[in-house]
């Protein structure tokens, strides 16, 4: 097949951008013909030999705040699709012009309904065009038949997408995300444990949490911080740390945690590529997210061998069975509950829930997820012939 890829920013941090990255190798090896309509790539050594057999167009984009990023985006993006004739057109973006729309961020929605706002952010929020024009494209993905498929990743987005857009159910598939099993592996502790505290400090008896994520307000920091507070606090013997990853106002959740009086076991790593070392030097990976489709991160610390602490607004607790299903925050803001469960978590055989974790995750390799992808854009071709 003949394939146009649609990213607004093909970079190496992140697990949604791991994901794409991985599925562009899949479509090369597999002999399928890929043209990649992004603004930004990374032309690092992690992406050199995908770049190396795919077509790049660079589209273009207004740089004056988010909106004009946006708009723009999804304007450029579709002259430019129009202009070449692809099989198929496969888009991580919103965008107007694609045969096949996967939800990467779920559905825009739903999360302006989660946000907890005071009477003057939600005027802020009414007001602000950007919101508009995300929900205006998004209604149009939703509803318009120009998108023959949306791939959801999980079935709370799919039920969210019905509720509010009333799609046809058969037009979305539920795809949950994939992970790779070797670079995500249990065996990268004997390589990475001493490596990764050494770099950043972290005393060896330290009972380390990880958090992993971008946009640190919704995927819950300030409840973590506060919580593991509170573990230092009421159980000093458990003598937490936590190393954050990922992208977000700084100054903001080091001030929380001088407020939570754990400044001194707070390290902000910033955006990490060879995150894998991070999962391997942890004890505990909790996400308290207010609203996340499916946190890949989630997946890559279970196929690390981790317990995972995260909430019913993250797709991956659709996943936490068994030993695994007391660790799900009912609430994204309830911090004395993620103390709690921090706690359990110490408590409990971390061996036993760490392999029960691993477990769980070979039930998602990564190459099955893109098979299903695959399989998804041959159906969609198919019907476009007939």
């Amino acid at each position: 097949m003949k394939i146009a890829i649609v990213r607004q920013r093909y970079v190496a941090h992140g697990g949604a951008e791991r994901i794409i990255a991985r599925f562009v190798e899949h479509l090369v090896k597999n002999g399928h013909q890929v043209t990649l309509f992004a603004h930004q790539w990374d032309r690092g050594d992690w992406a050199d030999q995908v770049i190396s057999g795919v077509a790049l167009h660079r589209v273009p984009m207004l740089p004056w705040g988010s909106f004009f990023r946006l708009v723009s985006f999804a304007f450029f993006a579709k002259r430019a699709l129009c202009q070449r004739r692809f099989d198929l057109i496969f888009s991580f973006e919103r965008t107007w012009h694609q045969d096949i729309y996967r939800t990467v961020d779920g559905c825009h929605r739903e999360w302006l309904a989660r946000r907890h706002l005071s009477p003057f952010g939600k005027l802020r929020v009414a007001i602000n065009p950007f919101h508009w024009a995300m929900c205006r494209i998004e209604r149009q993905i939703f509803t318009a038949p120009r998108t023959r498929t949306i791939i959801a990743n999980s079935q709370q987005v799919r039920n969210d997408i019905l509720r509010h857009y009333g799609t046809p159910a058969a037009r979305i598939e539920v795809v949950y995300n994939g992970v790779d099993l070797v670079r995500f592996h249990p065996a990268n502790r004997d390589r990475y444990w001493r490596v990764v505290r050494s770099r950043y400090g972290i005393p060896e008896a330290a009972f380390l949490v990880l958090f992993v994520g971008s946009g640190f307000e919704r995927k819950g920091l300030s409840t973590l911080i506060q919580a593991i507070g509170i573990v230092k606090r009421d159980m000093p013997e458990v003598a937490p740390h936590l190393l954050v990853a990922g992208r977000g106002k700084r100054d903001r959740y080091i001030k929380a945690a001088e407020a939570a009086g754990i400044a001194g076991e707070v390290r902000l790593a910033g955006a990490v590529k060879e995150v894998e070392q991070l999962y391997a030097a942890a004890d505990l990976f909790v996400l308290p997210t207010r609203y996340d489709p499916f946190a890949t991160v989630c997946l890559e610390a279970m196929a690390s061998g981790l317990p995972v602490i995260t909430t019913r607004e993250a797709g991956p607790s659709e996943i936490l069975t068994g030993p695994l299903a007391p660790f799900v925050l009912g609430d994204a803001d309830d911090v004395p509950a993620c103390a709690n469960l921090i706690e359990r978590a110490w408590r409990s055989d971390r061996a036993l829930l760490g392999d029960v974790a691993r477990k769980t995750a070979e039930r998602f390799p990564v190459e099955q997820c893109f098979e299903k992808w695959v399989a998804l854009c041959e159906q969609a071709c198919q019907q476009a012939d007939a």
